[in-house]
């Protein structure tokens, strides 16, 4: 389908191309009932500005989106420390940041041109291959926050392989050698990488993969994994996984009477609050959660900048370790 222009809206409307302009552009020099008019055919007509074309002519509108597929996400603790981030260094950079708040039904590639964005961060995985490629179409530059790498594309993630590997390095230094992971969605990009650096530290520090199960971040699913798990022959010694399921195994295993470091060691991911206000006090990796929205915005303002930018960035995460992995386990003999 051709792509609607103002000059044809000029020439189906009858007005000059720089009245349909003003009208487009919310101008106050010309009266209202033209500017609704050529507004009104505009929407009827499916026009969409041309970003690249504005920035071009120097029409940068200072206005940076930034991507929310629901209003929960955005008080997730993680979620709202990335953009922290995003708006301080956008706000340094005379930048504003608008949310898009999306859903299942919305275009985001279409949300992006009806609100002439300069550009826009991508940090959720909803947003689908289909979209980004409209996007793309449409010349407005985004970087993708916590994505599958993609050489062609500007990515800032955190190095989640390394995370894990961290973790069951520490927990194997620890004694222990029955260590499970309890994994959100396996069909998330941040889980196949957790996945692939335990699979990787196993092999070098125990011998092989130990123990996976699959649910989704919810602290009651990481009591029924955890739960599961606590009644094999050949229990687990430890677990970790991200903050909120390994809150549920606490609870698991205090219902069984074990004690945690003594009986099984706990680590989570992200250092959330909540996690070190239990009893005990909960090893987190604590992931640059700020830096993330941070360097994502910088890179997306390097880019409206005509800069030079990497495409792609990796954040290293801080083990906090905490009484739930501190002491030296050692195996019963029965």
């Amino acid at each position: 389908m051709k792509k609607v222009t103002v000059n044809d809206l000029a020439k189906i409307s009858g007005y000059s191309q720089p009245t349909v302009s003003r009208a487009l552009n919310d101008s106050n020099l010309i009266s209202v009932e033209v500017k609704q008019k050529i507004q009104e055919l505009a929407k009827k007509m499916n026009y969409r500005p041309n970003i690249a074309a504005r920035s071009l002519a120097g029409q940068k509108t200072g206005i940076i989106g930034f991507y929310i597929f629901q209003m929960e996400h955005a008080m997730h603790p993680t979620l709202s420390q990335v953009l922290q981030g995003a708006t301080r260094v956008a706000a340094e950079e005379g930048y504003n940041l608008l949310l898009v708040l999306t859903d299942e039904d919305t275009n985001k590639g279409e949300v992006a041109a009806r609100n002439y964005l300069d550009g826009i961060l991508i940090p959720t995985q909803e947003t689908t291959e289909e979209e980004i490629k409209f996007l793309e179409s449409q010349n407005i530059p985004f970087v993708l926050l916590n994505r599958e790498p993609d050489e062609k594309r500007y990515v800032v993630n955190i190095d989640y392989e390394k995370v894990a590997m961290d973790i069951t390095e520490h927990l194997s230094q620890a004694g222990h050698r029955r260590i499970a992971y309890l994994s959100g969605p396996e069909d998330f990009w941040i889980n196949r990488a957790l996945l692939k650096g335990y699979r990787k530290a196993s092999e070098q520090f125990l011998g092989g993969l130990q123990c996976i199960r699959f649910g989704d971040w919810s602290e009651e699913e990481g009591y029924k994994l955890a739960s599961e798990l606590l009644e094999l022959p050949n229990h687990p010694t430890a677990f970790f996984g991200e903050d909120f399921l390994i809150a549920g195994a606490l609870r698991a295993i205090k219902e069984r009477g074990l004690r945690v470091p003594k009986d099984v060691a706990l680590v989570g991911i992200n250092d959330v609050p909540l996690i070190s206000s239990l009893d005990p006090p909960i090893s987190s990796m604590r992931l640059p959660m700020d830096k993330l929205g941070e360097e994502a915005a910088g890179l997306l303002i390097k880019l409206l900048s005509g800069k030079k930018a990497k495409k792609q960035v990796l954040l290293p995460g801080e083990l906090i370790i905490r009484e739930s992995s501190k002491q030296e386990f050692q195996e019963e003999v029965s």
